[in-house]
């Protein structure tokens, strides 16, 4: 080092970069960098930033590079692990409102008040520098679509970093994917269809998942749904479709009174086997064929698709020709048909439909292929009326709690009442379970004279 001087050594190392790199790092920084061998490590240091930040942009050395449009599931993967690198500036900060609470982990307490604004970092517009694992990373974002009063704003995220094999952005950005996974292991992602927009599903929501011991249903009936789920995405028949070049996706119809549990075990099967959950709410007069079309287009699969009350669809009398109007934006069955299963169709999936009314559906939307199994879902018989009462009253389970709990099931008629109205019933007598058998066969004379004495309707169905 003795032929060549430090500031020498740091001007042709800096000359790698732009040429306004070299005069700065010569005149303003090198006359404030320590003397001796620690300046010498100071130096070089910073040149060699200097040429891994700069080269690449001006030189086209080899890089690994990523596009990712909005609409792609991975954006707000890349978008929220780009929140927690290292960046020096340009930064956009934005807040996370009391709508958004459910997206906060239930199992983290960060000691913030319910009203407080939480705050996440996401990357700004324009192209920025940050470091993941002291490795540079560009990332440029911009609007590839501007907003219109039928579209949402589509943007456009690109990745790039100096590697010799373009598999260093993907396994990058893989890594980013298996750890928002992880993370959100303790929720169930849902996303709803999006009516304002025609493109697709409305953003993630993380919500706390519900155990199948909260969904109360005939014990034969519950195991053989979950049998038919775990057996379905399981390798072994995952294999024997692709064998035999069948569509890799199944259909369930549960069908029953409002309240008996439908859409809630949908939610839970959900969260049991890991599957993000999509939902179009069938009812919705705002869903027409192409908010349809492209919302099952962009389905990331493996994944749930829950149609709830497909019954509003008056599929019966829409697909004989009929002038009655549907109570959905879809005009016709075969759009939701060919969503299902038609030669365009997302496999790597399982559709869950839910119906107060399942005479009223065509055949061709329950035939063997679209719905492989159908269940109806009964009234609370005492079974469930015992379990009710002891999952109601579990955190004071003891032998006089059991004792009450078959008192409760034989005091109330079974088959009579739903799960929902039963659990609003107890929850006015949450802390003290003996006032609530004490006031069970009352509430349970006035809750059929209500229904004797209105226009209520008792359904009725063959159990399958």
């Amino acid at each position: 080092m003795s032929s060549i001087s430090r500031r020498d050594l740091f001007a042709s190392l800096a000359q790698f970069g732009p040429p306004i790199l070299g005069q700065k790092v010569c005149d303003v920084v090198f006359p404030l960098l320590p003397s001796g061998p620690v300046g010498w490590v100071v130096s070089v240091g910073l040149s060699i930033t200097a040429i891994c930040t700069y080269f690449p942009i001006l030189y086209r050395l080899p890089t690994s590079t990523a596009t990712i449009r909005s609409f792609d599931p991975l954006f707000p993967v890349v978008v929220d692990s780009l929140g927690k690198l290292r960046q020096p500036s340009s930064t956009l900060v934005t807040t996370t409102t009391l709508e958004r609470s459910s997206d906060k982990n239930p199992n983290e307490d960060d000691g913030l008040d319910k009203d407080y604004a939480r705050i996440r970092n996401e990357p700004n517009y324009g192209t920025h520098l940050y470091w993941y694992n002291w490795w540079p990373i560009w990332v440029s974002r911009c609007f590839l679509i501007e907003a219109t009063q039928s579209r949402r704003p589509e943007e456009v995220l690109t990745l790039s970093t100096w590697a010799l094999s373009r598999k260093c952005i993907s396994d990058i950005v893989t890594t980013w994917k298996q750890t928002q996974r992880s993370i959100a292991n303790a929720r169930t992602i849902v996303r709803e269809i999006d009516t304002d927009y025609n493109d697709a599903w409305g953003p993630r929501i993380l919500r706390r998942p519900r155990s199948l011991k909260s969904i109360f249903l005939p014990q034969q009936t519950m195991d053989t749904i979950v049998h038919d789920f775990k057996d379905f995405w399981s390798d072994e028949t995952r294999q024997w479709y692709r064998e035999r070049h069948y569509p890799y996706r199944r259909g369930h119809l549960y069908h029953g009174c409002p309240g008996t549990g439908k859409s809630s075990l949908a939610f839970a099967l959900a969260g049991h086997f890991d599957l993000e959950l999509y939902v179009v709410p069938i009812n919705d007069p705002d869903i027409g064929q192409q908010t349809l079309a492209n919302a099952f287009r962009c389905l990331d699969g493996p994944c749930m698709v829950l149609l709830e009350d497909i019954d509003a669809l008056d599929t019966t009398t829409i697909e004989r020709g009929s002038s009655k109007a549907s109570r959905s934006g879809l005009n016709n069955l075969s759009a939701l048909l060919n969503r299902l299963d038609g030669v365009a169709a997302k496999e790597d999936m399982f559709i869950v439909m839910t119906t107060n009314h399942p005479e009223a559906l065509d055949q061709a939307l329950v035939r063997p292929g679209r719905i492989d199994k159908m269940v109806h879902f009964p009234n609370a018989g005492q079974s469930e009326l015992y379990s009710l009462f002891m999952f109601t009253y579990s955190n004071m389970v003891n032998a006089e709690i059991a004792n009450i709990a078959r008192q409760f099931s034989t005091t109330v008629p079974s088959g009579e009442f739903t799960v929902a109205e039963l659990q609003a019933f107890l929850f006015n007598y949450r802390d003290t379970p003996s006032d609530a058998l004490t006031h069970a066969s009352e509430w349970s004379k006035q809750r059929m004279k209500e229904r004797s004495s209105s226009t209520f309707t008792k359904y009725t169905a063959d159990d399958d």
